[in-house]
C-alpha cells in the first residue's frame, strides 16, 4: 500500500534507456535528492479523453535506501510528478 503523493518534482540528469525511453537517473522532491538505484517496473495509463488529459507513463523508482516511489510522467506535456511512495 502507498501514499498518494502527486506533487511535481525536478529531474536533474537523464539515466540510459528503458523500454526505449530515456529515465531520469536522479531527482528532487521538496528540497531533497533522490538517486535512482533500479526501476521495479513500467506502465501507462490513458486519462479522461473526454476531458483533454492524455496518457501517463508511470515507473517505479527504488532509491538509494530501498524506498519506492512511483514516479509519472505526463506524455502530452512531458512534466514528471511523484505520484506514490510505497511503504
Amino acid at each position: 500500500m502507498g501514499k498518494l503523493i502527486d506533487e511535481p518534482i525536478t529531474l536533474r540528469s537523464q539515466g540510459t534507456l528503458f523500454q526505449q525511453q530515456p529515465l531520469p537517473a536522479q531527482f528532487e522532491w521538496r528540497g531533497r535528492q533522490y538517486r535512482i538505484e533500479s526501476i521495479g517496473g513500467e506502465w501507462r495509463t490513458l486519462g479522461r479523453w473526454w476531458e483533454g488529459e492524455g496518457e501517463c507513463r508511470f515507473l517505479r523508482a527504488v532509491v538509494g535506501n530501498g524506498l519506492a516511489m512511483d514516479l509519472c510522467q505526463n506524455l502530452k506535456t512531458g512534466h514528471w510528478t511523484l505520484h506514490e511512495v510505497q511503504d
